[in-house]
Parts: structure tokens; C-alpha cells; sequence
């Protein structure tokens, strides 16, 4: 095997080689891969990874299984597209051992734009809240994505997220303010019910 590959210099198989050797030498290719690889990569295999999807229909909340946060990853991703029976707030609240967390530990800022009002941005801030909003869903649909930060540590959890709806556009940042562990979340509206997906990625460490 006289010809090697450009850039790791693995050996490749020639035609003129004889059968009887046609499979060492692709074992041999196979291995010089896979170690390659193995030291490209080492544990990280993927820099992010899908957790789960969920599909709801006409539900009052969607909660996600126990033991999606866990200690494989400290940071998330999710994308949520859902449409809703009447056009709503959506809100999060932290979950764990399948039960929704509702202490007044919650804290957020959101700054809402409308350019077909001039772009006048409209502020809302609290703490001491029991739940995240995190955008709204409209009865025609609607897309939002955010990030959660070390939800399954003990530590304070925080959250990112972004949703266009209409003409108008939310921001919001928020945090958790305790150290606490928890394993799953649920998006619920403030009133009628959700239909559609939600998906969760983890950050490789």
C-alpha cells in the first residue's frame, strides 16, 4: 500500500493488491481512523447533542421527562414551535422528581420591540416571581429558542431566550436564585392549550 491519504497519512488500498490481503489492509484503514478520530475528539463526540423531542396536542402544559438535565451536560439548548387555542403568554417553570418548582426564586428582564410602533421598547423586570416568560404563542404559530444554564447543578440557573411573533420581538434573561438541582422543565400558557414541538439539546463538556 504505497499511497497514503492527504492529511492523517493512512494508508490506502491499491488495486493491484492482492486478495488475500484486501482485508487486513481495510481493517488496518478502519483502525488508523477510528484512532484518529479518537484523538480529535476524545470524549467529545458531538459538540451538541439531541436530548429528546416531545409532540403535545391541545395540552395545558408540556413537561419534559425527568432526567433530561443531568450530569452528562451543564448547558441547553431548546427550540420550541407550538400554536395554541388562543393567542398567549408562554411560561417556564424549572421541574424535579416530576414536580414544578414554584418558589418566588424566580427573577427576569424582557424588552419587547415593535417597529411598527417605532421600535419603542417596552421593559418588564421582577424577582421574587414564580415562573420565566419566555415569549408568547399565537393561534397561527409560533417559533421561540432559548438556553438554560446548569439547571442540574446546584447552583443558580439561568436562562436565555428569543421569540418574534407578529410584528413584535422579545428578548429575555432571567435566573433561578437558588442553588438547587433540577432535571426537567414545562412550557405552559396563561390561558387555552399548546399543540406542536419542543426540543432539547446538550452542550458537550
Amino acid at each position: 500500500m504505497a499511497t497514503t491519504t492527504t492529511n492523517y497519512g493512512f494508508d490506502i488500498p491499491q488495486s493491484t493488491d492482492l486478495v488475500k490481503d484486501g482485508a487486513t489492509a481495510i481493517a488496518t484503514l478502519g483502525q488508523d481512523i477510528d484512532t484518529a478520530m479518537n484523538t480529535a475528539l476524545g470524549t467529545k463526540k458531538a459538540g451538541m447533542v439531541l436530548l429528546n423531542t416531545t409532540s403535545f396536542s391541545a395540552v395545558s402544559a408540556v413537561n419534559l421527562a425527568a432526567g433530561t438535565f443531568n450530569a452528562t451536560y451543564d448547558n441547553y439548548y431548546f427550540t420550541f414551535y407550538g400554536t395554541s387555542s388562543i393567542d398567549s403568554a408562554i411560561r417556564v417553570r424549572l421541574r424535579v422528581g416530576g414536580v414544578n418548582e414554584t418558589a418566588s426564586n424566580y427573577a427576569q428582564m424582557t424588552d419587547a420591540r415593535n417597529p411598527s410602533t417605532g421600535g419603542i421598547g417596552n421593559y418588564t423586570s421582577y424577582t421574587g416571581g414564580t415562573q420565566f416568560s419566555v415569549g408568547a404563542c399565537k393561534t397561527a404559530g409560533h417559533n421561540l429558542h432559548g438556553w438554560i444554564q446548569t439547571p442540574f447543578a446546584s447552583a443558580r440557573t439561568s436562562i436565555f431566550s428569543t421569540d418574534i411573533y407578529d410584528a413584535e420581538m422579545n428578548i429575555t434573561t432571567g435566573m433561578y436564585k437558588a442553588n438547587t438541582s433540577y432535571d426537567a422543565l414545562s412550557f405552559f400558557p396563561d390561558g387555552g392549550t399548546l399543540t406542536g414541538t419542543v426540543s432539547v439539546y446538550g452542550y458537550s463538556k
